[in-house]
């Protein structure tokens, strides 16, 4: 088990997948880092179905069609304060991630800025 804030994994996820496609990684720990991923992609699920809860409340369902869909609206200054405290308190919330570390002896030499997005899945 690690604990890691939601905010930390939501932030990884992206570099986590890129990582995983162009790096040649031992077939063991690449074993080990796809059954991570699954446990992240579980935890930001749930972060993504609590986020548009936390909106739709705030926002009192209000929403605007955009180019990419709808979108949840504030349209008063409280409206936009409790959703910024709120949803700093939601991603700022630490979790108990069900992972398995992995050591970094017998990866190929990787730049620490490729794996410092996700250095939580690192002995």
């Amino acid at each position: 088990m690690v604990k890691v804030a939601i905010g930390t994994l939501v932030n990884s996820f992206a570099a986590l997948g890129e990582f995983i496609n162009t790096t040649k990684i031992p077939a063991d720990k690449a074993l080990v880092i796809a059954r991570n991923i699954k446990e992240v992609q579980k935890e930001i699920t749930t972060f993504e179905q609590e986020r548009n809860k936390l909106a739709e409340r705030i926002s009192g369902g209000e929403k605007e069609k955009k180019d990419d869909g709808e979108m949840y609206v504030f349209k008063t200054p409280e409206q936009q304060r409790e959703w910024t405290k709120e949803f700093t308190a939601l991603i700022g919330a630490e979790i108990e991630l069900s992972i398995q570390k992995i050591s970094t002896a017998g990866l190929p030499d990787i730049e620490p800025a490729k794996i410092l997005p996700f250095e939580y899945m690192f002995e």
